[in-house]
């Protein structure tokens, strides 16, 4: 589960930091494709997903998204939780998420958005500081042509799969998906790796030679 003291030393790393981490500790199939980015560039997001999966509806009066409705509106009784949205291949040129969106997630609580879609209204959004992470952009509408199949089941999103109360972490280099779990370990071995790619980096500005560095100060930590 995530806790203010975890968020707040997540805050402090980056994805980079955190996939070492986690390959050093066998963990496997965490890292969104690498498409997916921030709306606005440099944006960190970190919270704990509320999943919902869109599903394509042929016909108008089939399109229903009561459920998408209930997962903003319903209280989320966890620390910053991130609306994470599946939508269909077959739906990229119709977005699930703008500007409306925004405000409503923010208003009901919402840290972030993760878009396994696509997301428009850009130049408004830009203008927040609400982080939203996708893998596209399209002005297209979704209204009349999608459901809302579940909500707080697992989906998947950029070739991950999510289940609610997963740890959604983002910065400029990609998404990850943590295991609520196991988020301790990652975290403490993610400050190691951190120390040493210091020490390491310190000898090098001073002219040293990589191998003999490695030699003085040891292998990255596992």
């Amino acid at each position: 589960m995530l806790t203010g003291k975890i968020k707040q030393a997540l805050s402090l790393l980056s994805t980079p930091l955190i996939v070492d981490s986690m390959e050093e500790l066998g963990l496997k199939g965490y890292l969104l494709d690498s498409e997916f980015r921030p709306i606005v560039p440099y944006s960190k997001i970190i919270g704990t997903a509320i999943t919902v999966e869109i599903e394509e509806k042929k016909k108008k009066e089939e399109a229903n998204l009561d459920l998408l409705t209930k997962a903003y509106e319903t209280p989320h009784n966890i620390l910053d939780p991130i609306i994470s949205i599946s939508v269909p291949a077959s739906l990229s040129k119709s977005s699930i998420f703008g500007s409306v969106a925004s405000v409503r997630a923010q208003m009901r609580g919402f840290s972030g958005a993760l878009i396994g879609g696509s997301v428009r209204d850009t130049q408004e959004l830009q203008k927040s500081h609400f982080p939203i992470f996708t893998s596209s952009i399209s002005p297209g509408r979704i209204s009349g042509i999608a459901s809302a199949k579940s909500t707080g089941d697992p989906i998947e999103i950029g070739g991950v799969k999510i289940n609610q109360g997963n740890i959604v972490f983002g910065d400029n280099d990609g998404v990850i998906i943590l295991p609520a779990s196991k988020l301790s370990n990652i975290v403490d071995l993610a400050f190691e790796i951190n120390t040493w790619e210091g020490e390491l980096k310190s000898f090098l500005t001073q002219g040293a030679n990589y191998e003999q560095v490695i030699e003085l100060i040891g292998e990255s930590p596992k």
